[in-house]
């Protein structure tokens, strides 16, 4: 189904996602490896298409506001078409708060969702029910890129290559969309005409004047590799944008020197008030090879907040913050083809990854989270209770994420995945946060057995966070775990 164009106008509130209490802190105590998420094509699926190929693979990856849906972007040369997939997350909603939760429902719905499918199947709660169009036809601008969302309204890159005069050159347009019925997606008149640019990754925001900040990055069009931000004329998202300058790649410390290539971008915004950008990239073309990073940066954008009018108004300035490393890819994530950052409603900052291509019907995932830390009083909900099981020492390499009861009995390590391969080496590190005499044992043997020397470690709750960074003798002899 090709999403209709039609003229749009904003809902009369303000559009925000929601706001991030800490970034820096959580992106820096994010693990390298990610909790595996595998979510099922469904039968709207387009056959042929997404399972191999140069130019036939996902693109863009967000979750929805509310945390029950993904949305992915695909692009596919050979039938010149752009996708957009519409994918439910139900399965992690069955964990509801009880009585005395730290969290509310909202929280847990939006929040992390940990590893969905260890090693049951595929939930079909966890499946991707609406395929659309985005372009299609001979003319289309088939390759839709990394997008972002803001609130109920997408921010789509689409572009097209083609030959003039031997020359390869590029046309892009960038998109909006409103989602905010999933199932009925309505594409504006209005969008940003980019003729002879790429445009491979945007993000927009809205300024505390409710004017909106529309950031393209592009670094395939032969022009210098650079941020090109837009400016809405007004507090209207589907009205007309002025291009208000660009910042170049080699104007960003650490950006000059790696050169990234990023695939997709996002705005964050802090209740500090501070506005970041943050973009994901593996510079590896070749699928399931290289290294995924993050870039965060801090966009300054004060000259915006009152202009009279959006025409001679510089761009933003932008400042390299950190770099952090998400492990190699492998193929439950690959930033070189699609990741993304999302908000829960209780300030936590999640980031995914995502593979080029579904695999035997599945769509793979990771998701990357903070280490625990402790809440301002002592949990006595295992709803609200993290385990954090590390295969290095003090708490590096890989890191297996239990949430409340969720997936939490594991009788054979050696069949689960984390971050693309069985987590076999054993259990080095532990960190984990438990109600008061709640306790999770990791055995030594699989199938939780005892019988043999009864030897299993204990981790009794105490309502605070409890960290081992070095197990002794007991390191990487962990073959299965459950609650008592």
């Amino acid at each position: 189904m090709l999403i209709p164009t039609s003229p749009l106008t904003s809902p009369g509130s303000r559009l925000k996602n929601n706001i991030a209490t800490q970034v820096i802190e959580d992106f820096l105590r994010m693990p390298e490896g990610g909790s595996i998420i595998r979510i099922h094509e469904g039968p709207n699926f387009p056959d042929g298409l997404y399972s191999s190929g140069i130019d036939n693979h996902f693109q863009g990856l967000q979750r929805t506001k509310d945390g029950l849906h993904f949305i992915a972007t695909a692009g596919a040369k050979k039938t010149n078409e752009g996708h957009l997939f519409v994918k439910d997350v139900f399965s992690h909603t069955h964990r509801i708060p009880q009585q005395n939760a730290i969290k509310k429902l909202k929280d847990y719905r939006s929040g992390p969702i940990g590893n969905n499918s260890l090693i049951d199947p595929v939930s079909q709660e966890d499946m991707n029910i609406k395929t659309f169009e985005i372009e299609v036809g001979q003319n289309a601008y088939w390759h839709a890129g990394g997008f972002s969302i803001l609130d109920q309204v997408l921010v789509v890159p689409v572009e097209k290559k083609f030959k003039l005069n031997g020359k390869t050159v590029y046309n892009s347009k960038v998109l909006l969309i409103d989602v905010s019925d999933l199932e009925n997606p309505k594409r504006a008149t209005n969008e940003i005409n980019r003729l002879g640019m790429a445009a491979g990754a945007s993000a927009i925001v809205q300024l505390s004047n409710n004017l909106y900040l529309c950031a393209v990055w592009t670094d395939s069009d032969g022009l210098d590799d650079r941020f090109d931000f837009y400016l809405s004329q007004s507090d209207d998202v589907f009205g007309s944008y002025n291009k208000i300058g660009s910042v170049k790649g080699s104007a960003i410390d650490k950006v000059k020197k790696d050169k990234p290539k990023f695939q997709n971008i996002n705005f964050i915004q802090e209740s500090s008030g501070r506005l970041y950008l943050i973009g994901f990239s593996n510079k590896n073309p070749l699928v399931s090879v290289g290294d995924n990073y993050g870039y965060l940066m801090e966009v300054f954008a004060d000259n915006l907040q009152h202009p009279s009018q959006a025409v001679g108004i510089d761009a933003p300035s932008v400042q390299y913050l950190h770099k952090k490393f998400f492990g190699q890819a492998h193929s439950y994530c690959d930033f070189s083809a699609s990741a993304g950052a999302h908000i829960a409603t209780d300030g936590q900052m999640i980031i995914y990854g995502g593979h080029h291509f579904r695999r035997n019907g599945v769509l793979k995932l990771s998701e990357y989270t903070a280490r625990i830390k402790n809440y301002s009083k002592k949990i006595t909900n295992i709803q609200d209770g993290v385990i954090e099981l590390y295969d290095d020492e003090f708490f590096g390499g890989r890191c297996l994420k239990i949430y409340g009861t969720q997936h939490s009995t594991i009788m054979k390590y050696h069949d689960i995945i984390v971050s693309g391969r069985h987590f076999d080496n054993g259990v080095s590190a532990i960190r984990f946060l438990l109600p008061e005499n709640v306790t999770y044992n990791i055995y030594y043997k699989e199938g939780c057995d005892t019988t043999v020397n009864n030897k299993k470690i204990p981790l009794v709750g105490t309502g605070n966070v409890v960290e081992w960074a070095q197990l002794g003798n007991d390191n990487g002899v962990a073959s299965s775990s459950k609650f008592d």
